[in-house]
């Protein structure tokens, strides 16, 4: 019997849930069948509804893994970060991990390692092709693969590395 990874994915727009979909499929690919994947989504907009917030903060209660997609260069929306500070007061002794599809760098990376530290969760990021260095031998960045490079690979149980 396979056990279960349960994902919930918060996403800004329709352009970081397509980048977080090219690193779910990558996730899929990477753990094959050793696991029974379940996957919540929750687009950023729809935080704003308390009680829609509150069934989020449900769903990432007993996630193990809460992924979010944001755009490079933007702090958190409010309604993002009130969502976290629910789910966070909510999630004790719950194993967990918090991935963020965006600049390792940036803004909303740092607020998630933060995050992540302070509950101690396991923090990674990832970043497409398209958002990093080019390869070497390749000048054109629009003839790279968007496949998912791991920044930080290293999740509960040992279901990912890289």
């Amino acid at each position: 019997m396979n056990p279960n990874l349960t994902v919930v994915m918060a996403y800004e727009d329709v352009a970081t849930a397509k980048r977080a979909k090219e690193t779910w499929d990558h996730l899929l690919h990477n753990l094959g069948e050793d696991y029974l994947l379940q996957l919540r989504l929750w687009k950023f907009e729809v935080l704003r509804v308390p009680e829609l917030r509150e069934a989020a903060a449900r769903d990432a209660v007993s996630a193990d893994l809460i992924f979010i997609a944001a755009r490079e260069t933007a702090n958190l929306p409010a309604e993002v970060k009130e969502w976290i500070d629910l789910w966070l007061r909510q999630k004790h002794n719950h194993p967990s991990a918090i991935a963020v599809s965006s600049d390792p760098a940036g803004p909303c990376a740092a607020y998630l390692r933060e995050v992540a530290q302070q509950a101690g969760m396991d923090f990674f990021a990832a970043t497409t092709h398209s958002q990093s260095r080019p390869h070497p031998r390749r000048r054109d960045k629009q003839s790279m693969p968007a496949t998912p490079r791991w920044s930080r690979c290293r999740f509960l149980r040992g279901g990912i590395e890289a």
